[in-house]
């Protein structure tokens, strides 16, 4: 994750990060999006650096087994504790990476993922799509855990497929 957060620094600057993770700040939905806007940031960065760096693709299965590997040493109260609707984006993430299938089956959590796997676009293009998400329209009781599957895919979907 350093890694990455130094390419973020490099390719988008420390004032962009700034002004995107400040717009949610105290919100009581942060964590969500800070999570997604990381997958969103990493899918950016990657797609910039990866000409140059070709050892990143390595790099990036490398960390994509870790995660998996991870879930064997989580507890039962870590599970509960996170959150399903990241979960998912970051499985289905680190899946693709490793050229697996994602599994995600709505097309609701489909369009997500596609919208958080941005490419190769500008800091201005992905704080501006960022930015003008509604963060009113997330409703932070839909976004539970995997032991309470009640979303309410509308409403969230509405605001983060803006991504």
């Amino acid at each position: 994750m350093n890694f990455v957060i130094g390419l973020v620094y490099k390719w988008f600057g420390r004032d962009m990060l700034e002004r995107l993770f400040d717009s949610w700040l105290g919100d009581v939905r942060q964590a969500v999006m800070d999570d997604l806007a990381w997958l969103a940031l990493e899918s950016a960065v990657y797609q910039k650096e990866l000409p140059g760096r070709p050892a990143l693709e390595e790099l990036r299965q490398d960390h994509a087994r870790e995660f998996f590997a991870m879930e064997y040493q989580t507890s039962r109260q870590e599970w509960m504790a996170r959150n399903q609707l990241v979960y998912s984006m970051q499985a289905a993430r680190w899946k693709n990476v490793l050229g697996k299938p994602d599994r995600l089956v709505t097309p609701w959590d489909k369009g997500l993922y596609r919208a958080l796997c941005c490419g190769d676009v500008s800091g201005e293009e992905l704080e501006q799509a960022l930015a003008d998400q509604d963060l009113d329209d997330i409703d932070p009781d839909a976004v539970v855990s995997m032991y309470m599957p009640k979303r309410r895919m509308e409403r969230i979907g509405a605001a983060l497929l803006r991504i």
